[in-house]
């Protein structure tokens, strides 16, 4: 819908230490931090950088949203 590649090939670097484009200077995943990082914030709903992603109302369930804070918490790897 943003015109970002979430693809496999592209994903890790259009995400990880990138300036939010609506954010800027915040940075999309903070590796290690999640409060500091934009995709954690809107998945979660925590209101300070805009609505609820997904925007459709659907939202990610426990297990996906853990799994999510895990990979951040442990360093964001490209794996």
């Amino acid at each position: 819908m943003g015109g970002m590649d979430l693809g496999e090939a592209e994903a890790y670097a259009n995400l990880v230490n990138v300036a939010s484009t609506g954010y800027a200077p915040s940075l999309r995943i903070v590796p290690g931090d999640p409060a500091a990082s934009v995709l954690w914030q809107k998945v979660t709903g925590s209101g300070e950088f805009g609505l609820t992603m997904p925007p459709n109302g659907t939202t990610l369930s426990f297990e996906e949203l853990q799994t999510i804070l895990d990979w951040i918490e442990q360093g964001a790897q490209d794996n």
